[in-house]
């Protein structure tokens, strides 16, 4: 598994990559997801870091605050 830490004004980010697909459902979007890549999002409101999907990750790195 490979790790990536990133930072936008939106929150900070943890990027993982696994060596097999995963099954989750994104916090963002509420949509079922299989994929390689899960997001850990710390947007600084909640308690926990919220775990996104790679869609969600790249709306919020584009979009401003």
């Amino acid at each position: 598994m490979t790790e990536k830490r990133n930072q936008s004004p939106n929150g900070s980010f943890l990027m993982r990559r696994f060596p097999e697909r995963i099954e989750f459902v994104c916090d963002r979007c509420l949509q079922p997801k299989v994929a390689k890549i899960q997001v850990e999002w710390d947007d600084g409101r909640t308690l926990q870091p919220k775990v996104i999907c790679n869609g969600c990750y790249g709306r919020l790195m584009s979009a401003p605050d």
